[in-house]
């Protein structure tokens, strides 16, 4: 790059330039440019200032814009100095790059730049790494490699796309890689550390207890999470030597959040009286208010457990002053600290006082009761449970034991279960048998309900369903029941499921249940939202599909583009070709390239836009397909359909063979990327090698080889998409 010196000493040595008039334009660029080599910016920015005024299509504007951008540039003013930079250079890449505006440094750097220059590479390589275009960031990066001014930030970004894309155990290692290069490697060496953390702990645990010994501010997280790993371990030893190291190191509130963390250890692993006695010096020190609870909480639990009713009133009584919405929890544990020691009257007086819907003190009070055998007061109890909690997991414990309880006072039984069990030994009648299963079913005897049913000739269709959902049984075990049903009263997470299951039969019920759906869409997760819309697509409802993505967008879901394409490919099967179009020419200027380029080649499908085809199978992608595969055959049908018909076979033999050339060719770096990423994405190399057995088969089924036909076959029996089920039956044909 010219230095600025060198530029101006060339401007300012200009033949016959003499002493203008002071309103000409060479006096007013000869005292600009003789201000700014004196470096006088102020008075140098306000002569080009005039001189933009006086001419501002001048033949030194230019020149003034850009030693104004880099000045810009320089003292980090970077939205002025897009004002000045007019033309695409570094400079203004760089203030994009500072201003984080990725999607215009993305836009702006062309494929010449990124070959001539390894600034631009680097830019490009940066905002498609922030824009998730990892596959394109990760080549970019790797072509920068050996670049010494860029390598640490190259092993760095290359470590975080693998990290983004899964592949921990490599973003793990690059990570360390560049600790080695890097003045402060202690932040990179932890980063690996938590990436390592799962797949090779012992060597996490090396990293952390390294970083833990070092001054770098990771050190407390590091050996936090080094100390925990010791206690998960069980390395009893280890933890008392380094015990002593940190108590002995650490001063203040260090030493107090240093014996709150072992106390928590302690806790954690169920050693309450250790827990106590660290927690109970943590706070005495000082830990920070916003951990008290955390103190708190560990020090009353532990007290439960130990039955020590002293210390869990201490720590009631704090944690009672410091939160008030946790009084319940905290009455709760006082109350099993009573129970614990003995002091059962305390106790039930404590138990009694909870929330009524509070279902563990209703259980406490029960398990009182009958400790101290007090059959009818447990009987009362659970009767007010079961009134109140109808819809607790606990109900069918509850149920079991409310018959153990009345076993205890035979004369105050329940006539009803003893009377219809007597009938089941000695054969029901149809009215008897629903009543028994209904009574088994709320018992949770489901074995004994299904047996009850499966005896009947026409059992209740939804009671079948019921028992089997209520026991845990896939869904395949009861959607069948569900759907013979007239009415069946389903969970919102099983009316999704019975509305995939009606909606991939084409049921006429299952509109109206996805209607029903939507009223109650902001229950649902966004990816059931999403699998919902698509259900209404394949039916051909556009209105429903619409319903879905109104409600993504309010929820300013990341969904929403996918629940468009659904409604753009519903509109089109509905014969609505105009809003459709309308809608895919939307979704090809989206972000998420899948969505973008998904949308263009649907368009290009309606439209038979052959050039459009040809370039979306050409921008080929592994981690979008099928999408270039499927724009590449498109290509290839619509290419031969254009020529006469006896010579269609021939060019379409030609164009195939073409398609298989470009999709296994490896020569450019491009197609090198995209077969080495197969490996990395096993679920795109599926489709990849199904998709060229497809043109394969084709390919030998023109050229006279009937085994083309037998291959074909198999592909339509491992249906790995509906495009390639569709196209390998029509080969067969």
């Amino acid at each position: 790059m010219i230095k600025w010196s060198l530029a101006l000493s060339l401007l300012l040595s200009l033949k016959g330039f003499c002493y203008p008039s002071p309103h000409a334009e060479e006096f007013l660029v000869r005292r600009a440019l003789s201000f700014w080599q004196e470096e006088e910016y102020p008075c140098a920015q306000s002569q080009m200032a005039a001189y933009f005024k006086a001419f501002p299509h001048g033949s030194f504007a230019d020149t003034f814009h850009t030693l104004l951008g880099k000045l810009a540039l320089k003292e980090e003013r970077y939205e002025e100095a897009l004002t000045h930079l007019r033309s695409d250079c570094t400079e203004r890449w760089e203030a994009l790059y500072r201003l984080e505006r990725y999607q215009e440094l993305y836009d702006q750097i062309s494929p010449l730049d990124i070959a001539a220059d390894p600034n631009s590479k680097f830019y490009y390589a940066e905002a498609s790494l922030h824009l998730k275009h990892l596959t394109e960031a990760l080549q970019h990066f790797e072509e920068l490699e050996e670049n010494p001014r860029f390598g640490l930030h190259t092993l760095i970004a290359r470590a975080e796309i693998f990290e983004q894309l899964g592949e921990k155990k490599l973003a793990a290692k690059l990570f360390l890689q560049a600790a080695q290069q890097s003045k402060k490697p202690d932040s990179l060496s932890f980063h690996a550390a938590t990436l390592l953390y799962e797949s090779e702990p012992q060597e996490a645990t090396n990293l952390f207890q390294q970083v833990a010994r070092s001054i770098s501010p990771f050190a407390p997280d590091a050996a936090i999470i080094w100390l925990k790993e010791l206690a998960n371990e069980k390395r009893w030893s280890d933890i008392a030597k380094e015990r002593q190291l940190w108590l002995d190191t650490l001063e203040g509130s260090d030493w107090a959040l240093a014996s709150l963390y072992l106390g928590l250890i302690h806790f954690k692993n169920s050693d309450y009286l250790e827990a106590s006695h660290d927690l109970s010096k943590a706070l005495h020190q000082g830990i920070p208010k916003s951990l008290e609870p955390v103190a708190l909480r560990a020090m009353l639990r532990s007290a439960a457990e130990l039955g020590d009713p002293e210390s869990a009133e201490m720590s009631f009584s704090l944690l009672s002053e410091r939160l008030l919405s946790e009084t319940e929890e905290s009455s709760y544990l006082l109350a099993k600290s009573y129970q614990r020691a003995g002091l059962f009257e305390r106790a039930l007086h404590l138990f009694a006082q909870l929330d009524p819907s509070n279902e563990r003190a209703f259980l406490e009070r029960i398990s009182l009761h009958l400790e101290m055998s007090n059959w009818r007061l447990a009987q009362a109890e659970i009767d007010q449970f079961l009134d109140l909690h109808r819809g607790s997991s606990k109900r069918k414990e509850i149920l079991e034991l409310a018959v153990d309880v009345a076993l205890q006072n035979p004369k105050e039984l329940e006539p009803l279960t003893s009377s219809l069990q007597r009938a089941l030994l000695h054969g029901l009648c149809e009215k008897q048998a629903p009543l028994l299963a209904e009574t088994y079913l709320l018992q949770g005897n489901y074995f004994a309900a299904l047996g009850v049913l499966g005896e009947m000739k026409a059992p209740d269709p939804s009671l079948v369903a019921r028992c089997y959902i209520e026991s845990g049984q896939p869904p395949e075990k009861w959607l069948a029941w569900a759907e013979r049903a007239e009415t069946i009263d389903l969970s919102i997470e099983n009316q999704v499921i019975f509305a995939h299951y009606l909606g991939n039969k084409r049921d006429l019920r299952a509109p109206a249940l996805l209607e029903k759906l939507i009223a109650k869409g902001r229950r649902l997760g966004e990816e059931e939202m999403l699998s919902l819309a698509k259900i209404c697509a394949e039916l051909g409802k556009p209105h429903l599909v619409e319903k879905w993505v109104m409600l993504l967008k309010e929820l300013e879901s990341n969904k929403t583009s996918s629940a468009e394409l659904f409604l753009a490919d519903a509109l089109s099967k509905s014969g609505d070709k105009k809003r459709a179009q309308e809608c895919y020419q939307r979704l090809e200027r989206e972000a998420d390239l899948r969505i973008a380029y998904a949308a263009k080649l649907m368009r290009a499908r309606a439209a038979r836009n052959l050039k459009a085809l040809q370039e979306l199978g050409a921008q080929k992608t592994i981690e979008y397909e099928p999408l270039h595969l499927e724009a590449a055959l498109d290509a290839a049908e619509l290419a031969a359909a254009k020529v006469p018909e006896k010579k269609r076979s021939k060019e379409l033999l030609k164009e195939l063979l073409e398609v298989q050339e470009a999709f296994t060719d490896r020569s450019d770096s491009w197609s090198k990327g995209y077969h080495s990423l197969r490996e990395k994405l096993p679920e795109q190399d599926r489709v990849y090698q199904s998709y060229m057995r497809y043109v394969e088969a084709r390919i030998a089924l023109l050229e006279g080889d009937e085994r083309g036909r037998e291959a074909l076959k198999a592909l339509v029996e491992s249906a790995v998409t509906p495009y390639l089920v569709e196209k390998a039956q029509e080969g067969v044909r």
